[in-house]
């Protein structure tokens, strides 16, 4: 049977860092790789540093029955202990609990839709099963797509960026 917790699908703990590689001509230009790291916690709260080359910024999570986007940081700067450097958002599930196919819901970053939680990723000679297929309509009314990976997290994401366009990034290390 497939588990469906938050926590086994995405494990956050301190230290916890995803390594993306664009697979597009442009983001590769703005600096090559993009890294997430999780950097506190505080209970079932996460600070997450973000950065490509430069450009960096830090989100903050919280992972209970669903994952959620509660703070966005106006800098790369800030901490659990200071949320002056914060911007709260409100209603801002990035994946719903327990996960199922089917499952939809509508937020401040638009409609999102687990499209099979058991998904199989195949991408060229690539193929790994236990995966989640999830999609997001955003506001502007384009498509994303995310596939995460029981355990790991995401491992591919096709993201529409204002300015920048469609990006693909895929997983180059985690640990």
């Amino acid at each position: 049977m497939v588990n469906n917790l938050i926590s086994d699908i995405i494990p956050l703990k301190v230290g916890r860092k995803w390594v993306y590689k664009p697979q597009s001509t442009l983001m590769s230009l703005l600096g090559g790789d993009v890294t997430m790291e999780i950097t506190e916690r505080n209970n079932n709260i996460y600070l997450l540093r973000l950065s490509v080359n430069n450009l960096k910024t830090t989100v903050i999570i919280k992972s209970n029955v669903d994952l959620s986007v509660i703070a966005l940081g106006k800098g790369h700067e800030g901490s659990l202990n200071d949320m002056a450097e914060f911007q709260e958002v409100q209603n801002g599930e990035i994946l719903k609990g327990p996960v199922v196919t089917g499952t939809e819901w509508s937020n401040n970053f638009g409609t999102f839709k687990i499209v099979n939680s058991d998904y199989t990723f195949k991408n060229g000679t690539r193929v790994i099963p236990d995966c989640i297929l999830l999609h997001l309509k955003d506001l502007s009314n384009q498509d994303n797509s995310f596939c995460i990976k029981r355990g790991v997290g995401i491992i591919h994401a096709s993201l529409y960026i204002d300015n920048i366009g469609r990006v693909n990034i895929g997983l180059k290390s985690f640990n």
